[in-house]
């Protein structure tokens, strides 16, 4: 009895050693998502593929401008990637590839994206409000539109303040996450000026922005903010 169960098992292993040395069909395999001339803009995107085989699908690798950057074992077959780290506006190649359990090998269609990981947006205060004898003018821009998880690179504000005296008015920007830096200390230079800044540089967008506008001189001499924008360059 044990030496037919010997027979048995040995002529089972080489059944299974026939077979998988017999198979040369290699996998079946496409990219799902993105698609051909997508733009990516998410700060961690997803690459999906379907594969089939005859025997069976052992796992799928992914590669991005050939570089291997995960491989996945189950259905759906998928891995995360970050554009960060690519030029922006960069067009970057994916493929996938499928591999059995006899280790053929089957490589998907080369899908080429474009990538996104900086830009601007802008925001505006348009309204006129007094400024005046030592006291403080606060213009407030809500800003939501920014992606998820993009952060400041530097930010650009330009304002219009008419004042009798220019040099009383300090003028200060706050983030969402209330940081604050002085923009101009008595040289404003009217009506409209423009300054950039690095201050805020990683820190969140989404939020109330405010332009501080302070007065500081209590001699009688005023006068009116009458504009604020705010163009925020963002990266991830």
């Amino acid at each position: 009895m044990k030496r037919g169960f010997l027979i048995f098992a040995v002529m089972l292993c080489s059944f299974f050693a026939y077979d998988c040395a017999s198979d040369s069909e290699a996998p079946v395999v496409s990219i799902t998502s993105p698609n051909n001339n997508d733009t990516v803009s998410e700060h961690t995107s997803i690459i999906s593929a379907e594969a089939t085989d005859n025997k069976g699908v052992e796992y799928v690798e992914f590669r991005v401008n050939n570089a291997l950057i995960g491989a996945d074992s189950m259905v759906p077959y998928q891995t995360s990637w970050s554009v960060a780290g690519y030029d922006n506006l960069a067009a970057v190649s994916i493929q996938a590839t499928a591999y059995d359990a006899a280790e053929n090998a089957g490589q998907s269609d080369i899908v080429v994206v474009t990538v996104v990981n900086r830009g601007a947006l802008r925001g505006t205060f348009a309204d006129t409000v007094l400024i005046y004898d030592g006291t403080w003018t606060i213009c407030d821009i809500p800003l939501s539109n920014a992606p998820d998880s993009a952060v400041v690179d530097s930010v650009v504000v330009w304002a219009t303040i008419l004042h009798q005296q220019v040099a009383d008015v300090d003028v200060y920007l706050r983030s969402p996450a209330s940081t604050e830096h002085q923009l101009w200390d008595n040289n404003f230079n009217p009506p409209t000026d423009t300054v950039a800044t690095n201050g805020f540089t990683a820190e969140g967008i989404n939020g109330t922005w405010l332009l501080r506008i302070y007065d500081e001189v209590a001699n009688g001499l005023g006068g009116v903010a009458t504009d604020f924008n705010i163009e925020i360059y963002w990266k991830y």
